[in-house]
């Protein structure tokens, strides 16, 4: 290159290396450039876990349209046993707590000393053992009862205001 170069006038002017090479480390420093941007991408992407989709591996289905008859067969057959016979129907039974409520409070003005707890469970289906229950937990925060245990495993001890104090009184 330090040569002098003799030019012909037919010959056309050869491209010059340097050039090529300046293009070259050009290019390599912007795929540098690049590659440390995807590594920091990368690490970043590192620190993040994601689970696999709830609902990714459902299969769509579709419904076959249906006929209001066919819909009605359908209902009949579902209230109907396998055997025949109609299903039976059982009436919901509702409990009011506030009627619970006052037949705690008719309890402890009958007895003022004061009951034990599971004296009103004894009896009743689990649905009005749930609304009792409820109704105690309710005079409980209404401030209108209070219960007590000696200890634990003990039995739990209702008692009115009135026949909690007297209760520690008499004791």
């Amino acid at each position: 290159m330090l040569l002098p170069k003799q030019s012909a006038e037919g010959e056309e002017e050869e491209a010059d290396p340097r050039q090529q090479l300046v293009e070259m480390l050009v290019e390599y420093r912007r795929i540098k450039r690049a590659a440390a941007a995807l590594a920091d991408m990368k690490q970043s992407a590192d620190l993040y876990w994601q689970r696999e989709p709830m609902f990714g591996n459902l299969v769509e289905r579709t419904i076959a349209p249906c006929t209001v008859q066919q819909l009605l067969k359908a209902l009949a057959g579902m209230t109907t046993a396998p055997d025949g016979k109609p299903a039976a129907f059982i009436e919901p039974q509702a409990y009011s707590v506030q009627d619970k409520m006052a037949d705690i409070l008719q309890k402890l003005q009958r007895q003022p000393q004061g009951f034990m707890l599971n004296e009103i469970f004894t009896a009743g289906s689990p649905a009005e053992k749930v609304a009792c229950f409820l109704g105690v937990l309710e005079l409980l925060k209404l401030g209108l009862i209070t219960i007590s245990q000696a200890q634990r495993f003990a039995p739990i001890y209702v008692f009115g205001k009135q026949g909690q104090e007297e209760a520690n009184d008499v004791s």
